[in-house]
């Protein structure tokens, strides 16, 4: 016997003689003849069809201590059964006695490892700690040294076994590990019991998947390091216990539906609804939270319908998810800025981006909460507006004589959200006289007509056009020349938004301001014995020449020519000394000077002159006398 095998026998025997009684009390059991030898240690007994009192009480002993320890998997592993016949017979009248020789056996290992339970199953979410205690029997005939291996752990869990040194089934720092796989819990003792505490990991995220089952597994298996000569002669060697978890947790998606205006021009509104998920084989607990990140810069007049907007973040409490179907939707209006670039908003082009960085959902799984990133990014691209505002500086109404030039100061606002030209152009809208007018954007330049305009930014102005016409010559007082000058962009688009900002047409209205005259010629008799009806020879006649302009225009230039009747003599003195001629009731020479009228060869002429219109008069006399 070796070393090792003194040191385990002797170490049986002291740790185990209450199972080497069980083994004596069993061979009573199993009815085994008088004469059997019980060897244990070193020492041999001998029982005899009469034993004594002793034996008696010993046979009692023993099987009480068999009763209480009937877990043991029977005869201790390595005792020798040794057995013995005696032979008594009669050699004629001697009566002789005899013995066999002795037989011996050595019990063998029968390995037997009992679990308090074999198998557990947990529902939980993910991100957690499950802790699992069972117990590990050695319900073998002798001591053993047992490997415990941890096996099919899936990928980012951890699982470790530890001996629950205070057997509270409950794991903490004072508990010892196994590590899995490679360390022994050895010297088992028959029917020790070993309280054991699996404590798997479980990470968060893609490694434990919703609606997946972890079959995490601890075997335990007969090592056999300590039996030394004992032979291994049978039983289960190996015992597993499986510990099944189920991750049921919420799955969150989070989706935006936008209603896009048809132009998606500055002022438009544009709706996006949010729709928040769970997929998940677990509920969400309590209220949820939903944050969304819009564009702040490209979107005003934000609304979160029964939320909160402000500073490019939206937010809305909604109730619990319930699990698989479990659905809330929530609503974000706004519109397209308007205010930057003077009114005219968003550049065309510019894409604005919402549901960036940031967007999430906060929930709570029942242990935790999570603030789950749902970035669901909806994009789109602002339209293009083109229109003008054509304003008119001066008033959009003037009046002028028949062959006057007449200038309008028109401004051209580009309304549209980006750089364009204008084509100005004319018509005809009523008016009594059709006159061509021209258009420049230099001052006394020959003008064209239409005009394409130099680039506008957007939200500017050009205040320097120039559109021209002349008056018909033809036009008579009070008739009018109307026209539409319409700004047409040289780039298509959707009208703006807002009537305050879209005036493409502006209306213009010259009226003719031309004299209308009226030529009235009388006569009265002012000296002789007839009559104005019959003046006789030698009575004297005056003429009066009255011209009112009652029209609108100045009569400019005005002459008169009137040659003094037959039959009459002008009179060269008739309102003084060689003043023939009375303008205006102001005496004038004769003579052809600088005083506006004159009497040469039988004709009395005057001028020129300005009757002024509204009523203005020129009143010319002169007198004459009957031959």
């Amino acid at each position: 016997m070796n070393t090792k095998q003194q040191h385990k026998e002797s170490k049986s025997w002291n740790l185990n003689h209450r199972d080497t009684i069980i083994v004596v009390a069993l061979e009573k059991e199993n009815n085994q003849t008088n004469n059997s030898k019980i060897i244990i240690g070193d020492t041999t007994m001998k029982h005899n069809k009469m034993f004594s009192r002793f034996g008696v009480a010993l046979i009692v002993a023993l099987l009480i201590s068999f009763a209480q320890q009937s877990f043991a998997a029977g005869t201790l592993a390595g005792t020798v059964i040794s057995n013995q016949a005696s032979v008594q017979y009669n050699a004629g009248s001697n009566l002789r006695t005899g013995t066999s020789n002795t037989v011996t056996v050595t019990v063998g290992y029968k390995v037997s490892i009992n679990l308090s339970t074999t198998s557990s199953s947990t529902t939980t979410v993910d991100s957690t700690i499950i802790n699992k205690a069972f117990y590990f029997y050695n319900a073998g005939n002798y001591s053993d040294d047992f490997k415990m291996t941890v096996a099919n752990v899936p990928t980012g869990w951890t699982a470790q076994l530890y001996k629950d040194e205070n057997n509270d089934q409950l794991w903490d720092g004072n508990d010892s590990l196994i590590t899995s796989g490679t360390a022994l819990y050895t010297d088992t003792t028959i029917a020790n019991r070993i309280p054991l505490i699996l404590r798997v990991t479980i990470p968060r995220g893609s490694q434990a998947p919703d609606d997946t089952t972890a079959n995490i597994t601890v075997s335990i298996e007969s090592n056999g390091t300590y039996l030394g000569s004992i032979v291994r002669v049978g039983g289960v060697g190996t015992q597993t216990y499986t510990a099944s978890i189920t991750i049921a947790k919420p799955v969150i998606s989070f989706t935006v539906t936008p209603s896009y205006s048809s132009n998606k021009i500055p002022g438009d509104n544009q709706t996006f609804t949010l729709t928040i998920t769970n997929t998940g084989h677990a509920a969400t607990s309590g209220s949820s939270t939903v944050t969304w990140k819009y564009d702040d810069t490209n979107l005003e007049n934000e609304n979160a319908v029964s939320g909160t907007a402000s500073a490019g973040t939206a937010s809305w409490t909604i109730g619990s998810l319930a699990a698989l179907t479990g659905t809330a939707s929530v609503t974000f209006t706004a519109d397209i800025e308007q205010t930057s670039n003077n009114g005219t908003g968003v550049p065309a082009g510019t894409t604005i981006t919402n549901g960036t960085s940031g967007s999430q959902v906060t929930y709570n799984d029942g242990l935790h909460s999570w603030s789950e990133d749902v970035a669901s990014t909806t994009s789109f691209v602002v339209g293009q507006a083109s229109g003008a505002y054509v304003s008119v500086f001066s008033s959009a109404t003037q009046s002028g004589n028949p062959g006057d030039s007449v200038v309008y100061y028109i401004r051209v606002k580009n309304r549209g959200n980006s750089a364009m030209t204008f084509t100005l152009s004319q018509a005809q809208n009523g008016g009594d006289l059709d006159t061509t007018h021209w258009f420049t954007e230099t001052w006394g330049a020959i003008g064209t007509q239409p005009l394409v305009t130099s680039s506008i930014a957007a939200g500017d102005s050009i205040d320097t056009v120039y559109v021209y016409l002349r008056v018909n010559v033809s036009g008579m007082d009070g008739q009018t020349i109307i026209r539409n000058i319409t700004a047409t962009p040289g780039i298509a688009g959707a009208t703006p938004n807002g009537a305050s900002n879209y005036n493409p047409t502006v209306t213009i209205t010259t009226t003719v301001t031309a004299p209308s005259l009226s030529i009235v010629l009388s006569q009265a008799h002012v000296y002789g014995v007839g009559t104005i009806a019959n003046p006789a020879p030698g009575d004297t006649i005056e003429y009066t020449l009255t011209i009112t302009n009652s029209g609108t225009g100045n009569a400019t230039n005005l002459t008169t020519s009137n040659a003094i009747p037959t039959n009459t003599t002008f009179g060269p003195d008739s309102y003084g000394t060689g003043k023939g001629i009375l303008v205006d009731n102001v005496a004038k020479t004769n003579a052809s000077d600088a005083d506006g009228a004159t009497y040469s060869g039988g004709t009395v002429t005057t001028g020129p002159f300005t009757v002024t219109g509204g009523g203005g008069t020129k009143v010319i006399k002169y007198r004459v006398a009957v031959n």
